[in-house]
């Protein structure tokens, strides 16, 4: 009878126990946040984004954290996971790798969701994304007219890529010209349009990276005003001047800048009068060097030849009286 109660006691306690067990696994269970669902990516014009569901939960704001691996980390980095910097621990359900993408290779995307202390296990993109499969679209494109001068101006679609444009007269599609815009440029000034005329242009955008473009953008079409050869003459005229302008500015400053250069290189001194043109010897010799001269007359008793030594400016001078 005693050892049938102990056995009923062991019996009820391990049945405690699992029941115990069972209730902390399924509290784990639930508070364990779901995974992220229905991942994938939309890339258009070389602007790759990475969208998924958000998760609803009652205890707070889900957040989210998204990594990337590309090919490198992938097969000589032990499959090495980067953090995207602007995607971590955001509300929103999308985030921007733009720049992690950097090459035309095979990358891994994931996500995973946070709440507090507790994340859910990462949800990988189903296939790796190449961004040599971004959807190039034509560029809008518009018309600005300033008198007989037009302006076109695209849409920016970033340093990356590089417009081709093709306009014509209207009724003269047979003429078109096209032209190479400069990469990142989104003003082309069509060339020679002539007043009073109607021209019409078209683009496509040609991405670098990819060596891909797009289709054409819509027609679009504007009209020149009068007066193009006097108000390109007036543009002329007032570059001129401005030229000019500047180049006398500018040498008004290259002879200040000259003068400083010389005084600072040779300062001006006062020349000592002795040095200065013409030389005088009479400058030059000092009054106490000079000799005095006088009138001597002798006569000797033997011949009687008198004659007369006159002295000036240290010479001899001698007259036979």
């Amino acid at each position: 009878m005693g050892t049938c109660r102990c056995s009923w006691i062991i019996g009820t306690m391990g049945l405690l126990e699992m029941s115990v067990v069972m209730v902390c696994t399924s509290v784990t269970l639930a508070a364990k946040l779901p995974t992220p669902s229905n991942i994938y990516m939309k890339s258009s014009n070389m602007k790759h984004c990475l969208y998924w569901d958000p998760i609803l939960n009652a205890e707070g704001t889900v957040k989210y954290s998204v990594q990337v691996q590309g090919e490198y980390e992938r097969h000589y980095k032990s499959q090495h996971w980067t953090n995207v910097d602007s995607c971590q621990s955001i509300t929103a359900h999308w985030c921007n790798v733009t720049e992690e993408i950097a090459s035309t290779v095979q990358y891994e995307l994931r996500v995973r969701a946070e709440l507090g202390s507790q994340n859910s296990d990462w949800a990988k993109l189903e296939t790796p994304f190449n961004r040599n499969t971004s959807v190039l679209t034509p560029p809008a494109i518009k018309f600005h007219s300033t008198g007989p001068l037009l302006t076109l101006e695209t849409e920016y679609f970033g340093p990356q890529f590089i417009f081709f444009v093709f306009y014509w007269k209207k009724g003269h599609k047979d003429k078109v010209v096209s032209k190479k815009m400069y990469r990142g440029a989104t003003i082309f000034h069509l060339e020679k349009a002539e007043g009073g005329h109607e021209y019409c242009a078209q683009v496509i955008a040609y991405a670098v990276p990819i060596k891909r473009n797009s289709s054409r953008s819509d027609v679009v079409c504007a009209a020149a005003k009068a007066g193009s050869e006097l108000s390109t003459l007036t543009v002329g005229f007032i570059s001129l001047f401005g030229v000019i302008v500047g180049l006398v500015i500018l040498l008004a400053l290259l002879r200040n800048v000259a003068l400083i250069m010389r005084y600072s290189c040779f300062p001006h001194g006062k020349i000592p009068k002795t040095l200065m043109e013409p030389f005088s010897s009479q400058k030059m010799t000092r009054p106490h060097f000079l000799e005095d001269c006088e009138k001597i007359t002798s006569s000797e008793p033997s011949n009687k030849i008198p004659y007369t030594i006159i002295r000036q400016d240290c010479s001899t001078k001698i007259q036979i009286l």
